[in-house]
């Protein structure tokens, strides 16, 4: 992180928002899988990492854990605090984690913040309403279908979509899951056995979506007084980033490209959301 220049009005105090791991894993025991659902959170390593960052950048910081750290004390930081405070969320998620609530506390204190409000948080964490929402507004997805536990399982819809299909949690980060099954599967029995293993380990909200080839892409998104965006190419080995990949367990290569028209694309769609 890059020292700030004069001109930039920043505050004197930046708390971090943060849902650890391991608290979140002993109040899920009962998960059949919770150490696995548990990494949808940022690690130890990540938070530490990012609270060195801004104080190199000469700010003070602090981090405030959940649920060590309630609602009742974090509004005392906001009346008892004479310096410019700004929160910033670390924790995101949606349903299985607070993360999505932290935006709605600041908003009710009030206070700044940095990230997405709660509303888009949760947007994005429910692909399927995503992908409907920007699908009505013209864009082109992946096929897909939806399947949730609670509902009676028929999974005959699964032969409109064309093979092979990607299987992936429909409300966690993608790579989640990848140690119980391989997402990419070449028939509809592969599909329904992959569902099934999901649903099992307490992921109850799954999406079934073509597998289209090509390239990948990440565009990585920064406000400042107008949006900058940065079109990563994805290069590693493999079709698709795995869990282990998504923990740094191998390396993951991203080369910077100029791509204008998925640069336009991302900026249609954050604009649009709100992000």
């Amino acid at each position: 992180m890059k020292k700030p220049s004069e001109d930039c009005q920043l505050p004197d105090s930046v708390v971090l928002l943060h849902e650890p791991r391991t608290p979140w894993i002993e109040r899920n025991s009962k998960q059949i899988h919770p150490t696995i659902l548990s990494r949808f959170l940022a690690s130890d390593n990540e938070a530490r990492g990012i609270e060195k960052a801004i104080s190199e950048a000469g700010l003070r910081v602090s981090r405030l854990e959940y649920p060590s750290v309630g609602i009742q004390d974090i509004q005392n930081i906001v009346k008892k605090s004479e310096k410019k405070i700004i929160f910033w969320n670390i924790s995101d998620g949606y349903e299985l984690y607070v993360g999505s609530l932290f935006p709605s506390l600041c908003a009710l204190l009030p206070a700044p913040y940095i990230g997405s409000s709660t509303y888009v948080q949760c947007l994005c964490q429910n692909k399927h309403h995503l992908k409907a929402l920007i699908d009505s507004w013209g864009f082109k997805t992946a096929p897909w279908h939806y399947f949730c536990s609670k509902f009676p399982e028929d999974f005959s819809s699964l032969k409109d979509l064309t093979l092979p299909l990607f299987i992936k949690p429909a409300r966690m980060d993608n790579s989640i899951g990848s140690e119980l099954i391989s997402p990419l599967v070449k028939t509809y029995e592969e599909a329904i056995h992959s569902i099934k293993t999901l649903f099992r380990a307490g992921i109850d909200d799954v999406l079934a979506e073509e597998f289209l080839p090509g390239d990948e892409y990440t565009v990585a998104c920064l406000h400042e007084k107008t949006w900058q965006l940065l079109v990563l190419k994805q290069d590693y080995s493999g079709s698709y980033i795995s869990a282990g990949t998504k923990e740094g367990q191998n390396v993951r290569a991203q080369k910077v490209v100029d791509n204008q028209e998925i640069m336009q694309f991302a900026l249609e769609i954050i604009t649009r959301i709100g992000l």
